[in-house]
């Protein structure tokens, strides 16, 4: 919305992506000292406060380790929370991993002791996900000659997401190819 041209502004194309509200989310990477054995994969979480999180020794060759775990996690819904201290969200989060994990973690690191963590906080990450928000999302294809977007915001199956914005970047490709036949 800030990046629109001062003379596309009130094209109503443009003017919709006003109706889209950024939320923060914060992202946390923990290294644990031992090899955690109950999150072997994603997953999408039962959990009020980590939205998803992997096991990125598991998932991801880079951080591929057979002894010690890394987890990633999504800090969502994170209003009342992005503001608050790394120790803060440090202790509900583990709080939180204890109630989803209560043979292999504890708050007190009393059975898995956290190597290093890092918490990132991004105070608009994606837009937020409530009814009617659908009709203000656009199409790849901007009524300006040769201009086309992609990203999750845009209209598209997924909400706000990797998954969303990768699909979006499809659907721009196939509006171009369109237009160049």
């Amino acid at each position: 919305k800030l990046m629109v041209p001062d003379q596309w502004k009130d094209m109503q194309y443009f003017k919709k992506l006003d109706g889209l509200e950024g939320v923060p989310v914060i992202n946390i990477h923990i290294w644990f000292d031992k090899k955690l054995s109950t999150v072997d994969h994603l997953l999408f979480s039962r959990s009020p406060l980590l939205s998803v999180y992997a096991d990125m020794s598991t998932t991801c060759r880079e951080y591929y380790d057979e002894k010690k775990s890394m987890l990633e996690l999504v800090f969502a819904p994170a209003e009342a929370w992005v503001g608050r201290s790394d120790e803060d969200i440090m202790q509900a989060t583990m709080t939180e991993l204890e109630r989803l994990f209560p043979d292999e973690i504890k708050a007190d690191q009393s059975l898995a002791k956290i190597i290093k963590y890092k918490i990132i906080k991004t105070p608009r990450s994606v837009y937020k996900a409530t009814t009617g928000r659908e009709a203000v999302r656009p199409s790849q294809k901007s009524p300006i000659s040769n201009f086309y977007l992609a990203g999750d915001f845009t209209s598209q199956k997924y909400l706000a997401s990797m998954e969303g914005a990768i699909f979006s970047g499809k659907l721009a490709t196939e509006k171009i190819i369109q237009d160049v036949a």
